[in-house]
């Protein structure tokens, strides 16, 4: 029975193999056959095939993941060739890490790159949210939805960021033993994200909020074997899996809570005075909500958003605005608690410009002085970008400005792990070093805003993501917060070597800190 299914699994892998290769052959003779003069063909390489796929699936859970990335690109660096092209039972991939093709495929040439079809198999539980929609309907909800995050919404979440951070750091204090404890801090990084953009969300006062953390947190772990497993099989949606039930049940859950938090902002939006000159829901307490605002805003034909359309772009704010920031923070304090000196010297900014004003106190911009701080936050989403790589398809044959060819129908990988730790891009990039963020040495470094082709954590051009802001804002106050009334230290399971868990978002794994109050 043994060598059966032995002799089963063989032959399973060998099935995939062949016409994984099969279909890599063909891809580079038509690269060969068809480069219309043009000198440069993309090299190839099987690290990126199918055989790298499942080795870097082996990876997940291993030391270094991240720099598995990093040597497999260095090869095609050093010759200054910044693609990298494969074939897999998926598709026919090229990924992208230098600059000016970065620039080309998300901002010159961005109509010709639109998203790759993988993302199409979110909408089992995004439905066409921003992340998954294409054409006329993204175009309408991203005009209304930059309505919804200006500067001034922003700055008025802070509040409910604030708060939040403040009731976890309370809380985490009072359960200190002798001064200091051990948390396992990816873990608690992800319950506080998820209760912020949740409250961000839907409102902070519905009492069904950790319900919906907890449904959430559940299709978060399902989502992505099943936009894999869908990948391979296209009809896979569609059979009765025990784990795709279960994520379609938890979909339909959560669907229901989002239909009462309507009907409760709708009852109120009918019964109270909370409405601005513009007809636009404006809350009492304050604070910013995005549920209410996309009830009252029209969009620029003067109608109102159906109330599907409200839904999933909910739910693509939870799904784009929870685990990235969880996995931001987690790298950021795991770099802070392995680099004392860079750790002191953002208390010494925190003590400097919070700790004359009273917690409740803080606004926005107090928050917006701590200088090191934001630069902190931005070498760690270099170094460990949540989301390291992009994916974009050609709909026609395009040439790159570095000359290489590329056929209709190619997937294009922008591969940010790999732009951010390009040598060519970045002096000692695998180092952690704030101090590059200086305004002085990044004026020196990157001429005529180049910048922005070499520094993309949250993608580029106009299908960019729409919280960065948020994002990051969440992170400079978290972090701000706990690093004034703790001080942080690897435990000795830290010391050894991170793990990665590696999903659509990439985070810490099993990340235990000791956390020290400060006298």
């Amino acid at each position: 029975m043994t060598e059966y299914l032995f002799l089963l699994i063989v032959l399973s892998i060998t099935s995939l193999l062949i016409p994984s290769y099969w279909k890599k052959q063909q891809f580079i003779k038509q690269l060969a056959s068809t480069q219309k003069g043009l000198v440069n063909i993309v090299p190839t390489s099987w690290n990126f095939g199918l055989g790298g796929a499942l080795s870097f699936l082996h990876q997940i859970r291993l030391k270094k993941a991240y720099d598995f990335v990093v040597r497999l690109l260095e090869p095609y660096w050093t010759k200054g060739d910044a693609i990298l092209a494969d074939s897999s039972f998926f598709a026919n991939t090229i990924h992208i890490s230098d600059p000016a093709s970065v620039k080309f495929i998300t901002v010159s040439k961005a109509l010709k790159f639109p998203k790759a079809d993988a993302y199409s198999s979110l909408k089992v539980a995004l439905g066409e949210g921003l992340v998954t929609s294409q054409g006329d309907i993204w175009k309408r909800q991203r005009g209304l939805l930059n309505n919804v995050f200006t500067n001034t919404n922003i700055a008025k979440m802070n509040t409910t960021m604030r708060d939040l951070a403040l009731d976890y750091v309370n809380k985490l204090e009072n359960s200190l033993e002798n001064s200091s404890t051990t948390i396992q801090f990816e873990k608690r990084m992800s319950e506080l994200t998820l209760r912020i953009v949740t409250a961000s969300v839907f409102g902070g006062e519905l009492e069904f909020i950790e319900k919906m953390a907890q449904l959430w947190n559940s299709v978060v772990v399902s989502i992505l074997p099943f936009v894999i497993r869908n990948a391979m099989l296209p009809i896979y949606k569609y059979l009765p899996i025990p784990s795709t039930l279960q994520l379609k049940k938890d979909i339909n859950e959560i669907t229901g809570l989002v239909h009462q938090i309507i009907s409760h902002f709708e009852k109120k939006i009918a019964n109270e005075n909370c409405l601005d000159e513009n007809g636009v829901y404006e809350s009492k307490d304050g604070n910013c909500y995005l549920m209410p605002l996309l009830l009252t805003m029209k969009d620029e034909s003067g109608k109102h958003i159906s109330k599907q359309q409200i839904i999933d772009e909910c739910l693509t704010f939870l799904f784009a605005g929870h685990d990235t920031t969880s996995s931001l923070l987690s790298f950021t304090f795991w770099m802070l608690a392995s680099h004392p000196t860079i750790q002191d010297k953002c208390y010494q900014e925190i003590k400097a410009k919070l700790n004359p004003l009273q917690h409740t106190e803080i606004t926005e911009p107090d928050f917006q002085e701590l200088t090191y701080c934001k630069q902190v936050l931005n070498e760690s989403l270099r170094c460990y970008p949540p989301v390291r790589a992009v994916s974009k398809k050609t709909e026609e044959d395009l040439q790159l400005p570095n000359g290489y060819f590329v056929p209709s129908g190619t997937q294009i990988m922008l591969n940010i792990l790999g732009l951010h730790r390009n040598p060519n891009v970045w002096e000692n990039p695998n180092k952690f070093d704030p101090e590059r963020w200086n305004e002085e040495k990044l004026a020196k470094t990157f001429a005529d805003g180049q910048l922005r082709y070499s520094h993309i954590p949250f993608s580029l051009g106009f299908r960019n993501c729409i919280g960065k802001e948020f994002a990051f804002n969440e992170a400079l106050v978290i972090t701000s917060l706990m690093l004034q009334r703790f001080k942080v230290e690897l435990t000795p399971e830290a010391e050894k070597e991170l793990y990665i868990q590696t999903s659509i978002v990439s985070t810490p794994s099993y990340l235990f800190l000791k956390f020290t109050k400060r006298q």
